[in-house]
This record gives structure tokens, C-alpha cells and sequence, in this order.
């Protein structure tokens, strides 16, 4: 069986917190809401894409964005965990497979 992984990105200049927010009753099935701070395996599912990196360049390129101080690749900042083991910098994302995540 293929172990699903989940991964979180934390900027050190501008750290985006990704726990989940509670909500108080239910949403109507019709409704589709999107949480900005999450990319599900449902929309992981509607790619056509490879790695992890290209899944976020399409569904939240801001995620990857600098949001403070300039680096010479603007993404300096970013690091990368998965399962609560740091994997590395932004360049850990094009290592990972997107069949393999369960969210980002």
C-alpha cells in the first residue's frame, strides 16, 4: 500500500499557518468552498502535472512568492516538510510526486 504524505511550506520571512479553521454548522452540498491555505487531493487529482512544485505553480503561485526581504531566486525562504520531517527548500518540491500527497 502507498503511504500518502502530506506537506507543508513555511516561509521564514512570512510564515502562512495551515491548520485547519473550525466552522460552525454544515455547507449545503451545492456549495463548493475552497480553502486558500490548503490544496486538497481533490484538486491534486484534477491535474495534469508530476511534482509537487508544478502542482503549486498552477493551483497557489503565491505560495512560492517572496512575500519580504529580495533573495537572489526569490524563494530562498521557503522550506519544506513533509509528514513533520523537514525535506529541504523549495527545490525538495520537485523531488516529491503528486500521486503520492494526500494535501499541501
Amino acid at each position: 500500500m502507498r503511504r500518502i504524505h502530506t506537506l507543508f511550506l513555511a516561509a521564514a520571512v512570512s510564515v502562512a499557518a495551515l491548520s485547519g479553521c473550525a466552522t460552525s454548522g454544515t455547507t449545503p452540498a451545492s456549495t463548493t468552498s475552497r480553502n486558500s491555505n490548503v490544496i486538497s487531493r481533490a484538486e491534486l487529482s484534477q491535474l495534469q502535472v508530476r511534482t509537487a512544485r508544478q502542482a503549486i505553480e498552477q493551483l497557489r503561485p503565491t505560495w512560492l512568492r517572496n512575500r519580504g526581504i529580495s533573495n537572489a531566486n526569490g524563494a530562498d525562504g521557503v522550506k519544506v516538510y513533509m509528514d513533520v520531517n523537514q525535506m529541504g527548500g523549495i527545490e525538495a518540491l520537485d523531488q516529491m510526486s503528486v500521486a503520492e500527497i494526500q494535501e499541501i
